[in-house]
């Protein structure tokens, strides 16, 4: 994946964490969490596939799941990825 793939697609998820704020009344703080969750997770899962321990599509199932659980998310999309599950 590319580097401006990635960045579209930050780009898409944050514009989606700004109306989910409005839509769910999600605070700043908790807006903020979920920001650096998804910027974390998705820097992780970069990591993996750069020195190509897993390949994990970044697509929107994946940032949602990372960007809600996290780390945790990560590890389960890991564990998907190896099973052959997440393709």
């Amino acid at each position: 994946m590319s580097i401006m793939q990635l960045l579209y697609i930050l780009i898409v998820a944050c514009v989606v964490l700004i109306i989910a704020k409005f839509l769910l009344h999600l605070t700043p703080k908790k807006l903020y969490a979920m920001i650096v969750n998804i910027l974390f997770s998705l820097l992780v899962i970069w990591i993996l596939d750069y020195f190509g321990i897993v390949s994990i599509p970044i697509n929107w199932i994946t940032i949602l799941l990372v960007g809600i659980l996290g780390i945790p998310g990560v590890l389960f999309c890991v564990v998907l990825a190896f099973l052959g599950i997440l393709v």
